[in-house]
């Protein structure tokens, strides 16, 4: 079944300074993106005890300040940011190996097919992943929405600001889009310019409308249009590419035998969710090693591995035929040659594609 979990963090900058700054904790404060002196500073984002105040997001800095002079003015912090995000983003590998982190720490995990999913009810993973998201980061409000399409899953999040939790089942994505407001639509400006001129308040009115006449009025943009309104996610064609590529890179040096058999399992798992993801048969698989890989700026950690993969790659041989033939994948691993730090595998049927596996 196919399920998406969507993270939404209000107010992203003020949480990110938050988490990464206890001297801010219990403090009034704005974040802003520009200037404090231009009268046209407006509030990116502010804290809880902000908003008690009154303040809200795109207000006159000035006009804020006036009235309540103690409240401090800070501006955004890119590094803290950057990390949040990937912090976000090791949380979210936990659960799944398909996930997009946007710059603007929303968050969106695709589920589909994966144990936790299978196992769990998605109320229990939706709290489970905020503990996560609250005690390993720091952060205060995490919404988050679930369904089996991404754009029903970022709208029901954002309706769940600042900390609640919205779970559309299966089939009833239409008749949950139907009161909810059309501006949250991911159209144009020009598109929801034009609908506002109908009188068009609710999505279940586009839904009303039906597809003939957003196209006579709108064109190939009011297609897409009833598309969102009935649920439907606006997925471009994906293209078929020569090689599907899966990736661990180690934060740490790691000597003890099970731990590394551990991170070959894992990425054995990312490269078989992608393959059966993209539906893409594989006729070669090629697993490296690389130990120079540069630590991340934000880090400064070491992500070398300090010994050889050779003893581990029937693991990851095994891990990956395991995978596949049972969700018929189409790789069966026949042979390997070992050159330099590289091992390739081949399949004695030939199939389409290649597969890589990197760490």
């Amino acid at each position: 079944m196919t399920m998406y979990l969507s993270l939404d963090h209000d107010h992203f900058s003020a949480q990110a300074l938050l988490a990464y700054d206890p001297t801010l904790r219990g403090h009034a404060f704005v974040v802003v993106r520009q200037n404090t002196d231009s009268h046209k500073c407006a509030v990116w984002a502010c804290s809880s005890r902000a908003q008690k105040l009154g303040i809200h997001r795109g207000q006159a800095v000035q006009m804020g300040l006036r009235k309540h002079r103690n409240v401090e003015v800070i501006p955004c912090d890119d590094l803290i940011e950057q990390t949040t995000c990937e912090e976000l983003g090791w949380i979210a590998e936990h659960y799944t190996p398909e996930f997009d982190v946007t710059k603007f720490g929303h968050c969106l995990l695709n589920l589909s097919g994966t144990p936790i999913e299978k196992g769990v009810d998605i109320k229990d993973i939706a709290e489970r992943i905020r503990n996560d998201v609250i005690h390993k980061i720091g952060m205060q409000n995490v919404a988050i929405g679930a369904a089996s399409s991404r754009l029903v899953a970022n709208t029901l999040a954002r309706l769940a600001r600042p900390c609640d939790t919205r779970i559309c089942i299966p089939g009833t994505e239409s008749e949950i889009l139907a009161s909810i407001s059309a501006d949250l639509l991911p159209v144009s400006n020009r598109a929801k310019e034009r609908i506002r001129r109908y009188g068009i308040k609710r999505i279940g009115q586009i839904q009303n409308l039906g597809k003939d006449a957003l196209v006579a009025r709108l064109g190939g943009e009011g297609e897409r249009l009833y598309s969102l309104a009935v649920g439907t996610d606006a997925k471009k064609k994906i293209e078929k590419k020569e090689s599907v590529e899966a990736e661990t890179i180690l934060d740490r040096d790691i000597n003890d035998e099970k731990t590394l058999r551990q991170h070959v399992r894992y990425t054995a798992d990312k490269l078989s969710h992608k393959l059966i993801s993209a539906t893409t048969l594989a006729s070669r698989l090629t697993l490296t090693s690389d130990g120079h890989k540069k630590p991340h700026p934000l880090r400064h950690r070491q992500t070398n591995v300090t010994h050889s993969l050779a003893p581990h790659f029937a693991c990851f041989t095994t891990s990956i035929n395991a995978e596949w033939q049972s969700k018929q994948s189409g790789l069966s691993c026949g042979f390997h040659v070992r050159t330099h730090n590289k091992w390739i595998c081949s399949s004695p049927r030939p199939k389409s594609g290649n597969a890589q596996s990197t760490m």
